[in-house]
């Protein structure tokens, strides 16, 4: 199985994951960057997350599951990938069996 690091924009006041926590192969997900609305759009959330799936679609999948929403800026593989907890990207108690 390969880990993508992946970056969505959520464009709802409700950017949390259908299901707590989300789908198995959502790892961890952090919000990165909160944007207010302004006359041309409406408030805008940036999140990454790590995401362990078999290719880049299931990845891709994998985000929709829970963000039905989402519009995907990247996904890129990250293989071998060590995931190491910082201020950044602290860990909730779910990604901790889920990192391992």
């Amino acid at each position: 199985m390969k880990r993508w690091w992946a970056s969505w924009c959520c464009y709802d006041d409700d950017y949390r994951p259908l299901t707590y926590p989300p789908n198995k192969e959502i790892l961890g997900w952090w919000v990165t960057d909160k944007t207010p609305s302004d006359l041309f759009g409406p408030d805008r959330v940036t999140i990454c997350g790590l995401i362990q799936a078999p290719t880049e679609a299931h990845a891709r999948e994998a985000i929709q599951t829970d963000w039905p929403d989402a519009d995907t800026r990247f996904v890129v593989e990250k293989e071998p990938y060590e995931f190491e907890e910082s201020d950044q990207f602290p860990l909730s108690d779910w990604m901790v069996s889920r990192l391992k």
